[in-house]
């Protein structure tokens, strides 16, 4: 766990979230606290992308501060590593400029034979040294700033829970800083003034635009909430926030199986998110799981040949459970003539089930 945060943003950039899915940043999350999703799931799912990608992010099944605190650690750090890199670089060009300034004057002597003879040869022909640039572009520490920007905006897009805890943790803070900051006064505090104004090019003030461009991306995915005060959350709080995760498999292999094998090919693993809000109606009652959804959905399992081929409509849905566990079915033998299509009548159920749809990438 130490050897990771040693690696400090070095780490984070090694991490290659494009090819991952919410369910891998939920799994992710779990480890972070030290819960093994869904029994052996994090083996049978994804085993190797979640495995490097956890790991490159900071996760470890023991650290349990959550998948939200490394993260937002090492956004804190690249900022802090691009804001030195500027103010050195203006320190090392000031230096030039001033050894410059005091030793001989720019130019070289130029052997020149007029055609008149009329001027005296050898006169000091002025070549002026181009002007000193910041250059912030290209600056190593900038490609590492808009890698780790790139990193949250994939993550909070893929995981809006995880983009509210990375608030909460103190990502937004940095990211405010991000926005608000300006390249001349920030160069003009290391340099005088006039030499300052010289090396700051459109280029330096559009590549800092575009770093905060992808700040305010980053910002706007949190649901109007930005800039969140910093309060992280408990690992307690951390872990009442995760999706259920339910190993859903067939009675038959149960009870007559008795190698492991068996067990895995037959178990479906589901993710599911309850809703959070309170429950304040007869019709909010598809805002949690039920016992009877488990039971279904074990059913479903245990006589596939009712779903494969087949439309399938579950009226009630609630948090989609059975209706994810018959689509999972079909995502296995890849049987594309299977529809499953899941209803309610509650408007915030019917968007929690679309999140879990999404969640457990049984969108097709």
């Amino acid at each position: 766990m130490e050897s990771r945060r040693e690696g400090g943003v070095s780490s984070l950039l090694q991490c290659d979230v494009s090819s991952m899915s919410r369910k891998q940043v939920a799994l992710a999350r779990m480890r972070a606290v030290g819960r093994c999703a869904c029994g052996s799931a994090a083996n049978v799912l994804d085993s190797h992308a979640l495995s490097e990608s956890a790991a490159c992010m900071g996760a470890c099944p023991s650290s349990e501060e959550g998948l939200a605190t490394p993260l937002a650690k090492q956004l804190s750090d690249a900022f802090d590593c691009w804001q030195r890199s500027i103010r050195l670089r203006c320190s090392r060009l000031l230096d030039d400029d001033t050894r410059h300034a005091h030793g001989s004057p720019p130019g070289q002597i130029a052997e020149e034979k007029k055609e008149d003879d009329a001027f005296p040869v050898g006169l000091p022909v002025l070549t002026s040294n181009p002007p000193p640039r910041l250059l912030v572009s290209d600056l190593i520490e900038t490609h590492a700033l808009r890698k780790v920007l790139d990193i949250h905006i994939k993550l909070c897009q893929l995981d809006s829970t995880l983009a509210e805890e990375l608030g909460r943790e103190g990502s937004h803070a940095v990211l405010s800083r991000l926005i608000r900051f300006n390249l001349e006064t920030e160069v003009a505090e290391v340099t005088s003034s006039s030499f300052g104004s010289d090396i700051v090019q459109e280029e330096d003030l559009d590549t800092v635009m575009e770093l905060q461009d992808l700040a305010c991306e980053i910002g706007s995915l949190c649901g109007g909430s930005f800039p969140m005060k910093s309060s992280p959350y408990t690992v307690e709080e951390l872990r009442a926030r995760l999706p259920l995760c339910f190993s859903v498999s067939s009675v038959n292999d149960r009870e007559e199986s008795t190698t492991d094998t068996a067990v895995e090919r037959a178990t479906q693993h589901i993710l599911i998110n309850q809703v959070t809000a309170r429950q304040s109606a007869q019709e909010d009652v598809g805002f949690v799981m039920w016992p009877s959804a488990v039971a279904l959905s074990s059913w479903v399992v245990t006589n596939p040949k009712v779903v494969i081929g087949k439309r399938v409509l579950e009226i009630g849905a609630g948090c989609g459970l059975t209706g994810l566990a018959a689509a999972a079915i079909a995502a296995d033998v890849d049987h594309r003539e299977t529809q499953v299509i899941l209803t309610d009548f509650n408007d915030t159920v019917l968007q929690n089930i679309d999140r879990n749809i999404h969640l457990n990438g049984l969108t097709e």
